[in-house]
Protein backbone atom coordinates (compact mmCIF):
# COMPACT_ATOMS: atom_id res chain seq x y z
CA UNK A 1 0.00 0.00 0.00
CA UNK A 2 2.81 2.43 0.88
CA UNK A 3 4.48 1.76 -2.47
CA UNK A 4 1.21 2.55 -4.29
CA UNK A 5 0.77 5.84 -2.43
CA UNK A 6 4.38 6.84 -3.01
CA UNK A 7 4.13 6.07 -6.72
CA UNK A 8 0.95 8.10 -7.08
CA UNK A 9 2.33 11.06 -5.14
CA UNK A 10 5.48 10.83 -7.25
CA UNK A 11 3.44 11.13 -10.46
CA UNK A 12 1.63 14.18 -9.10
CA UNK A 13 4.78 15.96 -7.94
CA UNK A 14 6.68 15.15 -11.13
CA UNK A 15 3.85 16.69 -13.09
CA UNK A 16 3.84 19.79 -10.91
CA UNK A 17 7.60 20.24 -11.14
CA UNK A 18 7.95 19.02 -14.72
CA UNK A 19 7.40 22.43 -16.27
CA UNK A 20 9.80 24.95 -14.71
CA UNK A 21 8.90 27.41 -17.45
CA UNK A 22 5.34 27.49 -16.18
CA UNK A 23 6.50 28.28 -12.65
CA UNK A 24 9.10 30.80 -13.72
CA UNK A 25 6.74 32.67 -16.00
CA UNK A 26 4.10 32.77 -13.28
CA UNK A 27 1.42 31.94 -15.84
CA UNK A 28 -2.09 32.42 -14.41
CA UNK A 29 -4.18 29.35 -13.74
CA UNK A 30 -7.53 28.95 -15.46
CA UNK A 31 -10.25 26.39 -14.62
CA UNK A 32 -11.51 23.87 -17.14
CA UNK A 33 -14.45 21.45 -16.92
CA UNK A 34 -14.42 18.22 -18.95
CA UNK A 35 -16.74 15.28 -19.56
CA UNK A 36 -15.73 12.03 -21.26
CA UNK A 37 -16.96 8.56 -22.16
CA UNK A 38 -15.15 5.54 -23.53
CA UNK A 39 -14.49 1.79 -23.62
CA UNK A 40 -11.55 -0.04 -22.06
CA UNK A 41 -9.82 -3.38 -22.42
CA UNK A 42 -7.55 -4.99 -19.87
CA UNK A 43 -6.81 -8.04 -17.77
CA UNK A 44 -6.99 -9.30 -14.19
CA UNK A 45 -4.65 -11.64 -12.35
CA UNK A 46 -4.69 -13.06 -8.80
CA UNK A 47 -2.15 -15.66 -7.73
CA UNK A 48 -2.38 -18.60 -8.29
CA UNK A 49 -5.14 -17.87 -10.81
CA UNK A 50 -4.30 -17.13 -14.46
CA UNK A 51 -4.19 -13.74 -16.20
CA UNK A 52 -7.53 -13.29 -17.99
CA UNK A 53 -8.67 -10.46 -20.32
CA UNK A 54 -11.77 -8.33 -19.76
CA UNK A 55 -13.52 -5.26 -21.15
CA UNK A 56 -15.21 -2.25 -19.56
CA UNK A 57 -16.76 1.17 -19.97
CA UNK A 58 -16.32 4.44 -18.07
CA UNK A 59 -17.81 7.93 -17.96
CA UNK A 60 -16.35 10.82 -16.03
CA UNK A 61 -16.23 14.49 -15.10
CA UNK A 62 -13.07 16.43 -14.38
CA UNK A 63 -12.21 19.91 -13.18
CA UNK A 64 -8.66 21.12 -13.75
CA UNK A 65 -6.62 24.26 -13.12
CA UNK A 66 -4.26 24.91 -16.00
CA UNK A 67 -1.32 27.18 -16.73
CA UNK A 68 0.22 27.77 -20.14
CA UNK A 69 2.58 24.78 -19.99
CA UNK A 70 1.42 22.77 -17.01
CA UNK A 71 -1.56 21.43 -15.08
CA UNK A 72 -0.80 21.68 -11.35
CA UNK A 73 -4.01 20.00 -10.23
CA UNK A 74 -6.92 18.08 -11.73
CA UNK A 75 -9.66 16.24 -9.87
CA UNK A 76 -11.71 13.62 -11.67
CA UNK A 77 -14.84 11.67 -10.69
CA UNK A 78 -15.81 8.71 -12.85
CA UNK A 79 -18.27 5.85 -12.98
CA UNK A 80 -16.92 2.62 -14.44
CA UNK A 81 -18.12 -0.91 -15.06
CA UNK A 82 -16.21 -3.97 -16.24
CA UNK A 83 -17.74 -7.20 -17.44
CA UNK A 84 -16.62 -10.64 -16.26
CA UNK A 85 -13.30 -11.82 -17.60
CA UNK A 86 -13.00 -14.32 -20.38
CA UNK A 87 -12.93 -17.87 -18.92
CA UNK A 88 -9.85 -20.05 -18.80
CA UNK A 89 -9.87 -23.68 -20.09
CA UNK A 90 -11.34 -24.86 -16.78
CA UNK A 91 -14.14 -22.24 -17.17
CA UNK A 92 -12.88 -20.20 -14.23
CA UNK A 93 -13.43 -16.45 -14.62
CA UNK A 94 -13.23 -13.26 -12.59
CA UNK A 95 -16.46 -11.47 -11.76
CA UNK A 96 -17.33 -8.15 -13.28
CA UNK A 97 -17.04 -5.12 -11.02
CA UNK A 98 -17.84 -1.43 -11.08
CA UNK A 99 -18.19 1.67 -8.99
CA UNK A 100 -17.10 5.27 -8.49
CA UNK A 101 -13.53 6.50 -8.66
CA UNK A 102 -11.97 9.76 -7.46
CA UNK A 103 -8.54 10.67 -8.78
CA UNK A 104 -6.14 13.58 -8.18
CA UNK A 105 -3.72 14.24 -11.04
CA UNK A 106 -1.09 16.65 -12.28
CA UNK A 107 0.85 17.01 -15.51
CA UNK A 108 2.11 19.05 -18.42
CA UNK A 109 0.68 20.73 -21.54
CA UNK A 110 2.36 20.82 -24.95
CA UNK A 111 1.20 23.31 -27.58
CA UNK A 112 1.58 21.24 -30.74
CA UNK A 113 0.17 24.06 -32.86
CA UNK A 114 3.37 26.02 -32.20
CA UNK A 115 5.33 23.23 -33.92
CA UNK A 116 2.98 22.42 -36.78
CA UNK A 117 1.21 25.74 -37.17
CA UNK A 118 1.56 25.55 -40.95
CA UNK A 119 -1.22 22.91 -40.96
CA UNK A 120 -4.58 24.73 -40.81
CA UNK A 121 -6.39 21.82 -39.16
CA UNK A 122 -3.84 21.84 -36.32
CA UNK A 123 -4.65 25.36 -35.16
CA UNK A 124 -4.97 25.30 -31.38
CA UNK A 125 -4.00 21.61 -31.14
CA UNK A 126 -2.61 20.66 -27.72
CA UNK A 127 -1.29 17.53 -26.01
CA UNK A 128 -1.42 16.78 -22.31
CA UNK A 129 0.15 14.15 -20.08
CA UNK A 130 -1.46 13.59 -16.67
CA UNK A 131 -0.71 11.14 -13.90
CA UNK A 132 -1.94 10.60 -10.36
CA UNK A 133 -3.37 8.49 -7.58
CA UNK A 134 -7.01 7.61 -6.97
CA UNK A 135 -9.36 5.75 -4.68
CA UNK A 136 -12.29 3.70 -5.97
CA UNK A 137 -15.42 2.39 -4.25
CA UNK A 138 -15.94 -0.93 -6.03
CA UNK A 139 -18.56 -3.66 -5.87
CA UNK A 140 -18.59 -7.01 -7.63
CA UNK A 141 -21.46 -7.66 -10.02
CA UNK A 142 -24.26 -9.56 -8.30
CA UNK A 143 -23.22 -8.58 -4.75
CA UNK A 144 -24.00 -5.68 -2.41
CA UNK A 145 -20.53 -5.53 -0.83
CA UNK A 146 -18.47 -2.39 -1.59
CA UNK A 147 -14.76 -1.99 -0.88
CA UNK A 148 -12.27 0.84 -1.24
CA UNK A 149 -9.21 0.19 -3.38
CA UNK A 150 -6.36 2.38 -4.67
CA UNK A 151 -5.35 2.79 -8.28
CA UNK A 152 -2.75 4.56 -10.39
CA UNK A 153 -3.69 6.46 -13.54
CA UNK A 154 -1.75 7.92 -16.47
CA UNK A 155 -3.42 9.56 -19.46
CA UNK A 156 -1.98 11.17 -22.60
CA UNK A 157 -4.51 13.40 -24.39
CA UNK A 158 -5.04 15.47 -27.49
CA UNK A 159 -7.27 18.55 -27.43
CA UNK A 160 -8.61 20.39 -30.47
CA UNK A 161 -10.66 23.62 -30.23
CA UNK A 162 -14.17 23.42 -31.66
CA UNK A 163 -15.80 26.76 -30.90
CA UNK A 164 -14.68 29.56 -28.58
CA UNK A 165 -13.90 27.89 -25.23
CA UNK A 166 -15.26 24.46 -26.25
CA UNK A 167 -12.78 21.74 -27.25
CA UNK A 168 -12.85 18.11 -28.38
CA UNK A 169 -10.63 15.79 -26.34
CA UNK A 170 -9.24 12.33 -27.15
CA UNK A 171 -7.47 10.41 -24.41
CA UNK A 172 -5.78 7.06 -23.81
CA UNK A 173 -6.25 6.44 -20.06
CA UNK A 174 -4.18 3.70 -18.44
CA UNK A 175 -5.14 2.45 -14.97
CA UNK A 176 -3.88 -0.19 -12.53
CA UNK A 177 -6.30 -1.23 -9.75
CA UNK A 178 -5.39 -3.18 -6.61
CA UNK A 179 -8.28 -5.14 -5.03
CA UNK A 180 -7.08 -7.38 -2.25
CA UNK A 181 -4.82 -9.93 -3.93
CA UNK A 182 -6.13 -9.16 -7.43
CA UNK A 183 -4.45 -6.79 -9.87
CA UNK A 184 -6.39 -5.33 -12.80
CA UNK A 185 -4.88 -3.27 -15.60
CA UNK A 186 -7.11 -1.30 -18.01
CA UNK A 187 -6.29 0.63 -21.18
CA UNK A 188 -9.05 2.80 -22.56
CA UNK A 189 -10.05 5.13 -25.35
CA UNK A 190 -11.77 8.26 -24.10
CA UNK A 191 -13.72 10.79 -26.18
CA UNK A 192 -14.99 13.94 -24.53
CA UNK A 193 -15.50 17.67 -24.55
CA UNK A 194 -13.96 20.35 -22.36
CA UNK A 195 -15.04 23.87 -21.51
CA UNK A 196 -12.47 26.47 -20.55
CA UNK A 197 -13.32 29.50 -18.45
CA UNK A 198 -13.91 32.61 -20.63
CA UNK A 199 -10.82 34.78 -20.81
CA UNK A 200 -10.96 38.26 -19.36
CA UNK A 201 -12.34 40.73 -21.88
CA UNK A 202 -13.81 38.02 -24.14
CA UNK A 203 -17.43 38.15 -25.26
Amino acid sequence: MRAIIRAGCGLIFVGMLGSPAGWAAGSPLEPRLSASLGPAIGATVESPRPLLPRTGLSAGLEVAWEGRDWIPFALGLSFFQTGPSWPDPSLFLYRGFGGLALCAESGARFRLADRIGHIPAAKGLEAELLGGLGLAAIGDTGTTLVSLSPFLRVEPRLSLPLWRTLSLRLGLPLEVHWRGGALTGLAGLSLGISLDAPKAGSK
